[in-house]
């Protein structure tokens, strides 16, 4: 899919030098995508440092770390390093709980309902349930995983303690570095 135009006057004299002005993109059915030119290389006998451009601590001792060629996560007893290219895009998303969420709601009627038909001790059967109302509850509240989409249509999910500005416009500042220029 090529398009002609001519190019700005010269030197702004106001003349046209005529020369068309091409604009490339591949085609593939009906959909035009434009080619992305990356000028940036990394040889690997160039020994090249990587440049730490975010952090992000996630909690204690969970941290992201962004670098010029990789994402690197540290989870304290593991570290992973992503290679920029095969990254989609990252997000931070809501999760409610289904673990804790199915237990306690299992558990907690069924211990009522025994201890309120006299099968169980009151002190057991009041436990029971208000371990089952605690699990309900805290599967309820859920938590915030940062979701890193990869290009292969995985993801990788980790837990993040809260919503916080600096989680935001780190994954923010991903998104921008990932998008094609």
């Amino acid at each position: 899919m090529t398009t002609t135009q001519t190019t700005p006057p010269i030197f702004g004299l106001g003349v046209d030098s005529g020369v068309p002005k091409f604009s490339r993109s591949i085609v593939t059915g009906a959909i035009a995508k434009p080619m992305v030119h990356d000028y940036t290389f990394y040889f690997n006998w160039l020994q090249q440092t990587e440049d730490v451009l975010a952090e992000c601590q996630l909690s204690g001792k969970e941290a992201m770390q962004l670098t010029n060629k990789h994402l690197h996560i540290d989870l304290g007893h593991r570290q992973k390093a992503l290679p920029l290219n095969q990254l989609q895009n990252l997000e931070l998303v809501f999760k409610r709980l289904m673990f804790p969420l199915l237990v306690g709601g299992i558990v907690a009627p069924i211990s009522l309902v025994a201890l309120l038909n006299g099968l169980l001790a009151p002190l057991i059967g009041i436990g029971l349930s208000s371990v089952g109302l605690s699990l309900l509850y805290y599967g309820w509240v859920g938590t915030y995983q940062i979701r890193i989409n990869l290009k292969s249509a995985t993801f990788l999910a980790y837990f993040a303690d809260s919503k916080t500005a600096q989680i935001e416009r780190f994954i923010e500042k991903i998104n921008r570095r990932l998008q094609p220029t």
